[in-house]
């Protein structure tokens, strides 16, 4: 069995059918409401992405009436659906068809890609519902924002039906849980995961067996394996419109004082105006580590999120912090230096494994990940490439690249 299921990615131009072959059905429950479904290739994070527009807005009371439908689908077929929706009124519906049943028992996770449209507004809050051949189970998922973000659901949140025998996955948006009744929003990417470690990453970590000036030059690093981070694979948030715009590639080594990393940066905007908590805000790399490999927890002082924002022309100095720890790490512990380039710029940075309590001698293994955010001032946009970056909505926890030192 695959460790991964995609139910759709919207890829595919035929509107009404998604990845596994089956129909694609909207429908409102008064026909005052406007719901309208179509692809977008502009605003999706690669192909093709679902785009929902709607308006739920009665201007009247509403009537205890049989919901209009609204698809290419056969109305004698979903009697018992629309049964089943006549106990609500203000809402519209998105559900996709799975020709042959899936089994979710086998499957940890429904994974989806969500965002609002910065320009037309959207609601935060929508209900995602599985349904079986009779029941309906419905799990809302909140915090939806302008910028793609990952939403991961345990499929044991689904309650009530027969997960062995699935038949739709759909989108609700029901005014109960909406936050706005009228908007756009876009949703891409819906997958069943045997588990989260799919997208997980290992880095083999070398020892270093030569002398390494921290100097923001890159050139002795050629040995090193450097690893690719982009926009494809690796969006947290935001958007990137081209290489040029932001890639990234990063390189590691430790010895037994030190952790080692550069990070090479294409960007064409290098900004850096920002100081200590802000420099997040634009330009800025940011190295993660669990030192525990037990899952970084936001805010965790045990926990480490420690950013450094390059020179840049209108800057005096790289900018350093360490959100969890609230402070700049004193150049003793933690220190970077930056240099621009015709591309864009590369920063060299050293860690002292004291800094993050950690004891080589016992630890070998822990999570680790690189981010780098982007701000242009050109037209104001931004966006957020992570190269290991897992959320189960249902725990604390966020799961790293398990780094290995060897």
């Amino acid at each position: 069995m695959s460790s991964m299921v995609i139910i759709d990615n919207f890829d595919d131009k035929d509107l009404m059918r998604n990845y596994q072959g089956g129909g694609i059905f909207w429908f409102v429950s008064h026909n005052e409401l406007k719901m309208q479904i179509s692809l977008n290739n502009k605003e999706a994070r690669k192909g093709n992405c679902l785009q929902i527009s709607y308006d739920l807005e009665l201007k009247h009371k509403p009537h205890k009436n049989i919901p209009l439908m609204s698809s290419s689908g056969q109305i004698d077929s979903w009697i018992g659906l629309l049964d089943y929706y006549n106990k609500y009124n203000t809402f519209g519906v998105y559900l996709t068809e799975i020709k042959k049943y899936k089994n979710f028992k086998s499957y940890d996770y429904l994974v989806l890609y969500v965002k609002g449209d910065r320009k037309k507004g959207f609601t935060r809050s929508v209900n995602i519902e599985v349904k079986d051949k009779k029941f309906t189970s419905v799990y809302t998922i909140d915090g939806i924002t302008d910028e793609w973000q990952r939403f991961v659901i345990p499929t044991r949140a689904f309650s009530g039906i027969d997960l062995g025998k699935v038949s739709h996955v759909g989108i609700c948006l029901n005014s109960e849980v909406m936050s706005s009744n009228s908007g756009i929003i876009y949703i891409d990417d819906i997958f069943l995961a045997k588990s989260l470690n799919i997208e997980q990453k290992k880095i083999n970590l070398p020892f270093l067996k030569e002398v390494l000036n921290i100097d923001g030059d890159a050139s002795d690093w050629k040995k090193a394996k450097w690893i690719e981070i982009d926009a494809k694979s690796n969006l947290e948030m935001g958007e990137v419109s081209s290489k040029e715009d932001l890639s990234v590639k990063f390189a590691t080594y430790y010895e037994r004082q030190w952790l080692f990393i550069v990070v090479d940066v294409v960007d064409n905007e290098v900004i850096n105006r920002q100081i200590e908590s802000d420099i997040w805000r634009e330009d800025c790399v940011e190295v993660y580590v669990d030192p525990e490999n037990d899952g970084l927890v936001w805010g965790n002082d045990r926990d480490y999120q420690i950013g450094f924002s390059p020179v840049s022309d209108g800057s005096e100095k790289l900018q350093k912090w360490s959100w969890f720890q609230q402070e700049e790490p004193k150049d003793v512990y933690v220190y970077a230096v930056s240099r621009l380039n015709k591309n864009g710029y590369t920063i060299e940075i050293a860690i002292n494994w004291q800094y993050l309590n950690v004891d080589i001698s016992k630890t070998r293994k822990f999570g680790f990940s690189v981010a780098v955010n982007d701000f242009d001032i050109s037209d104001k946009s931004s966006g957020k490439l992570n190269y290991c970056w897992v959320k189960d909505i249902s725990s604390e926890e966020i799961s790293l690249a398990q780094c290995v030192l060897k």
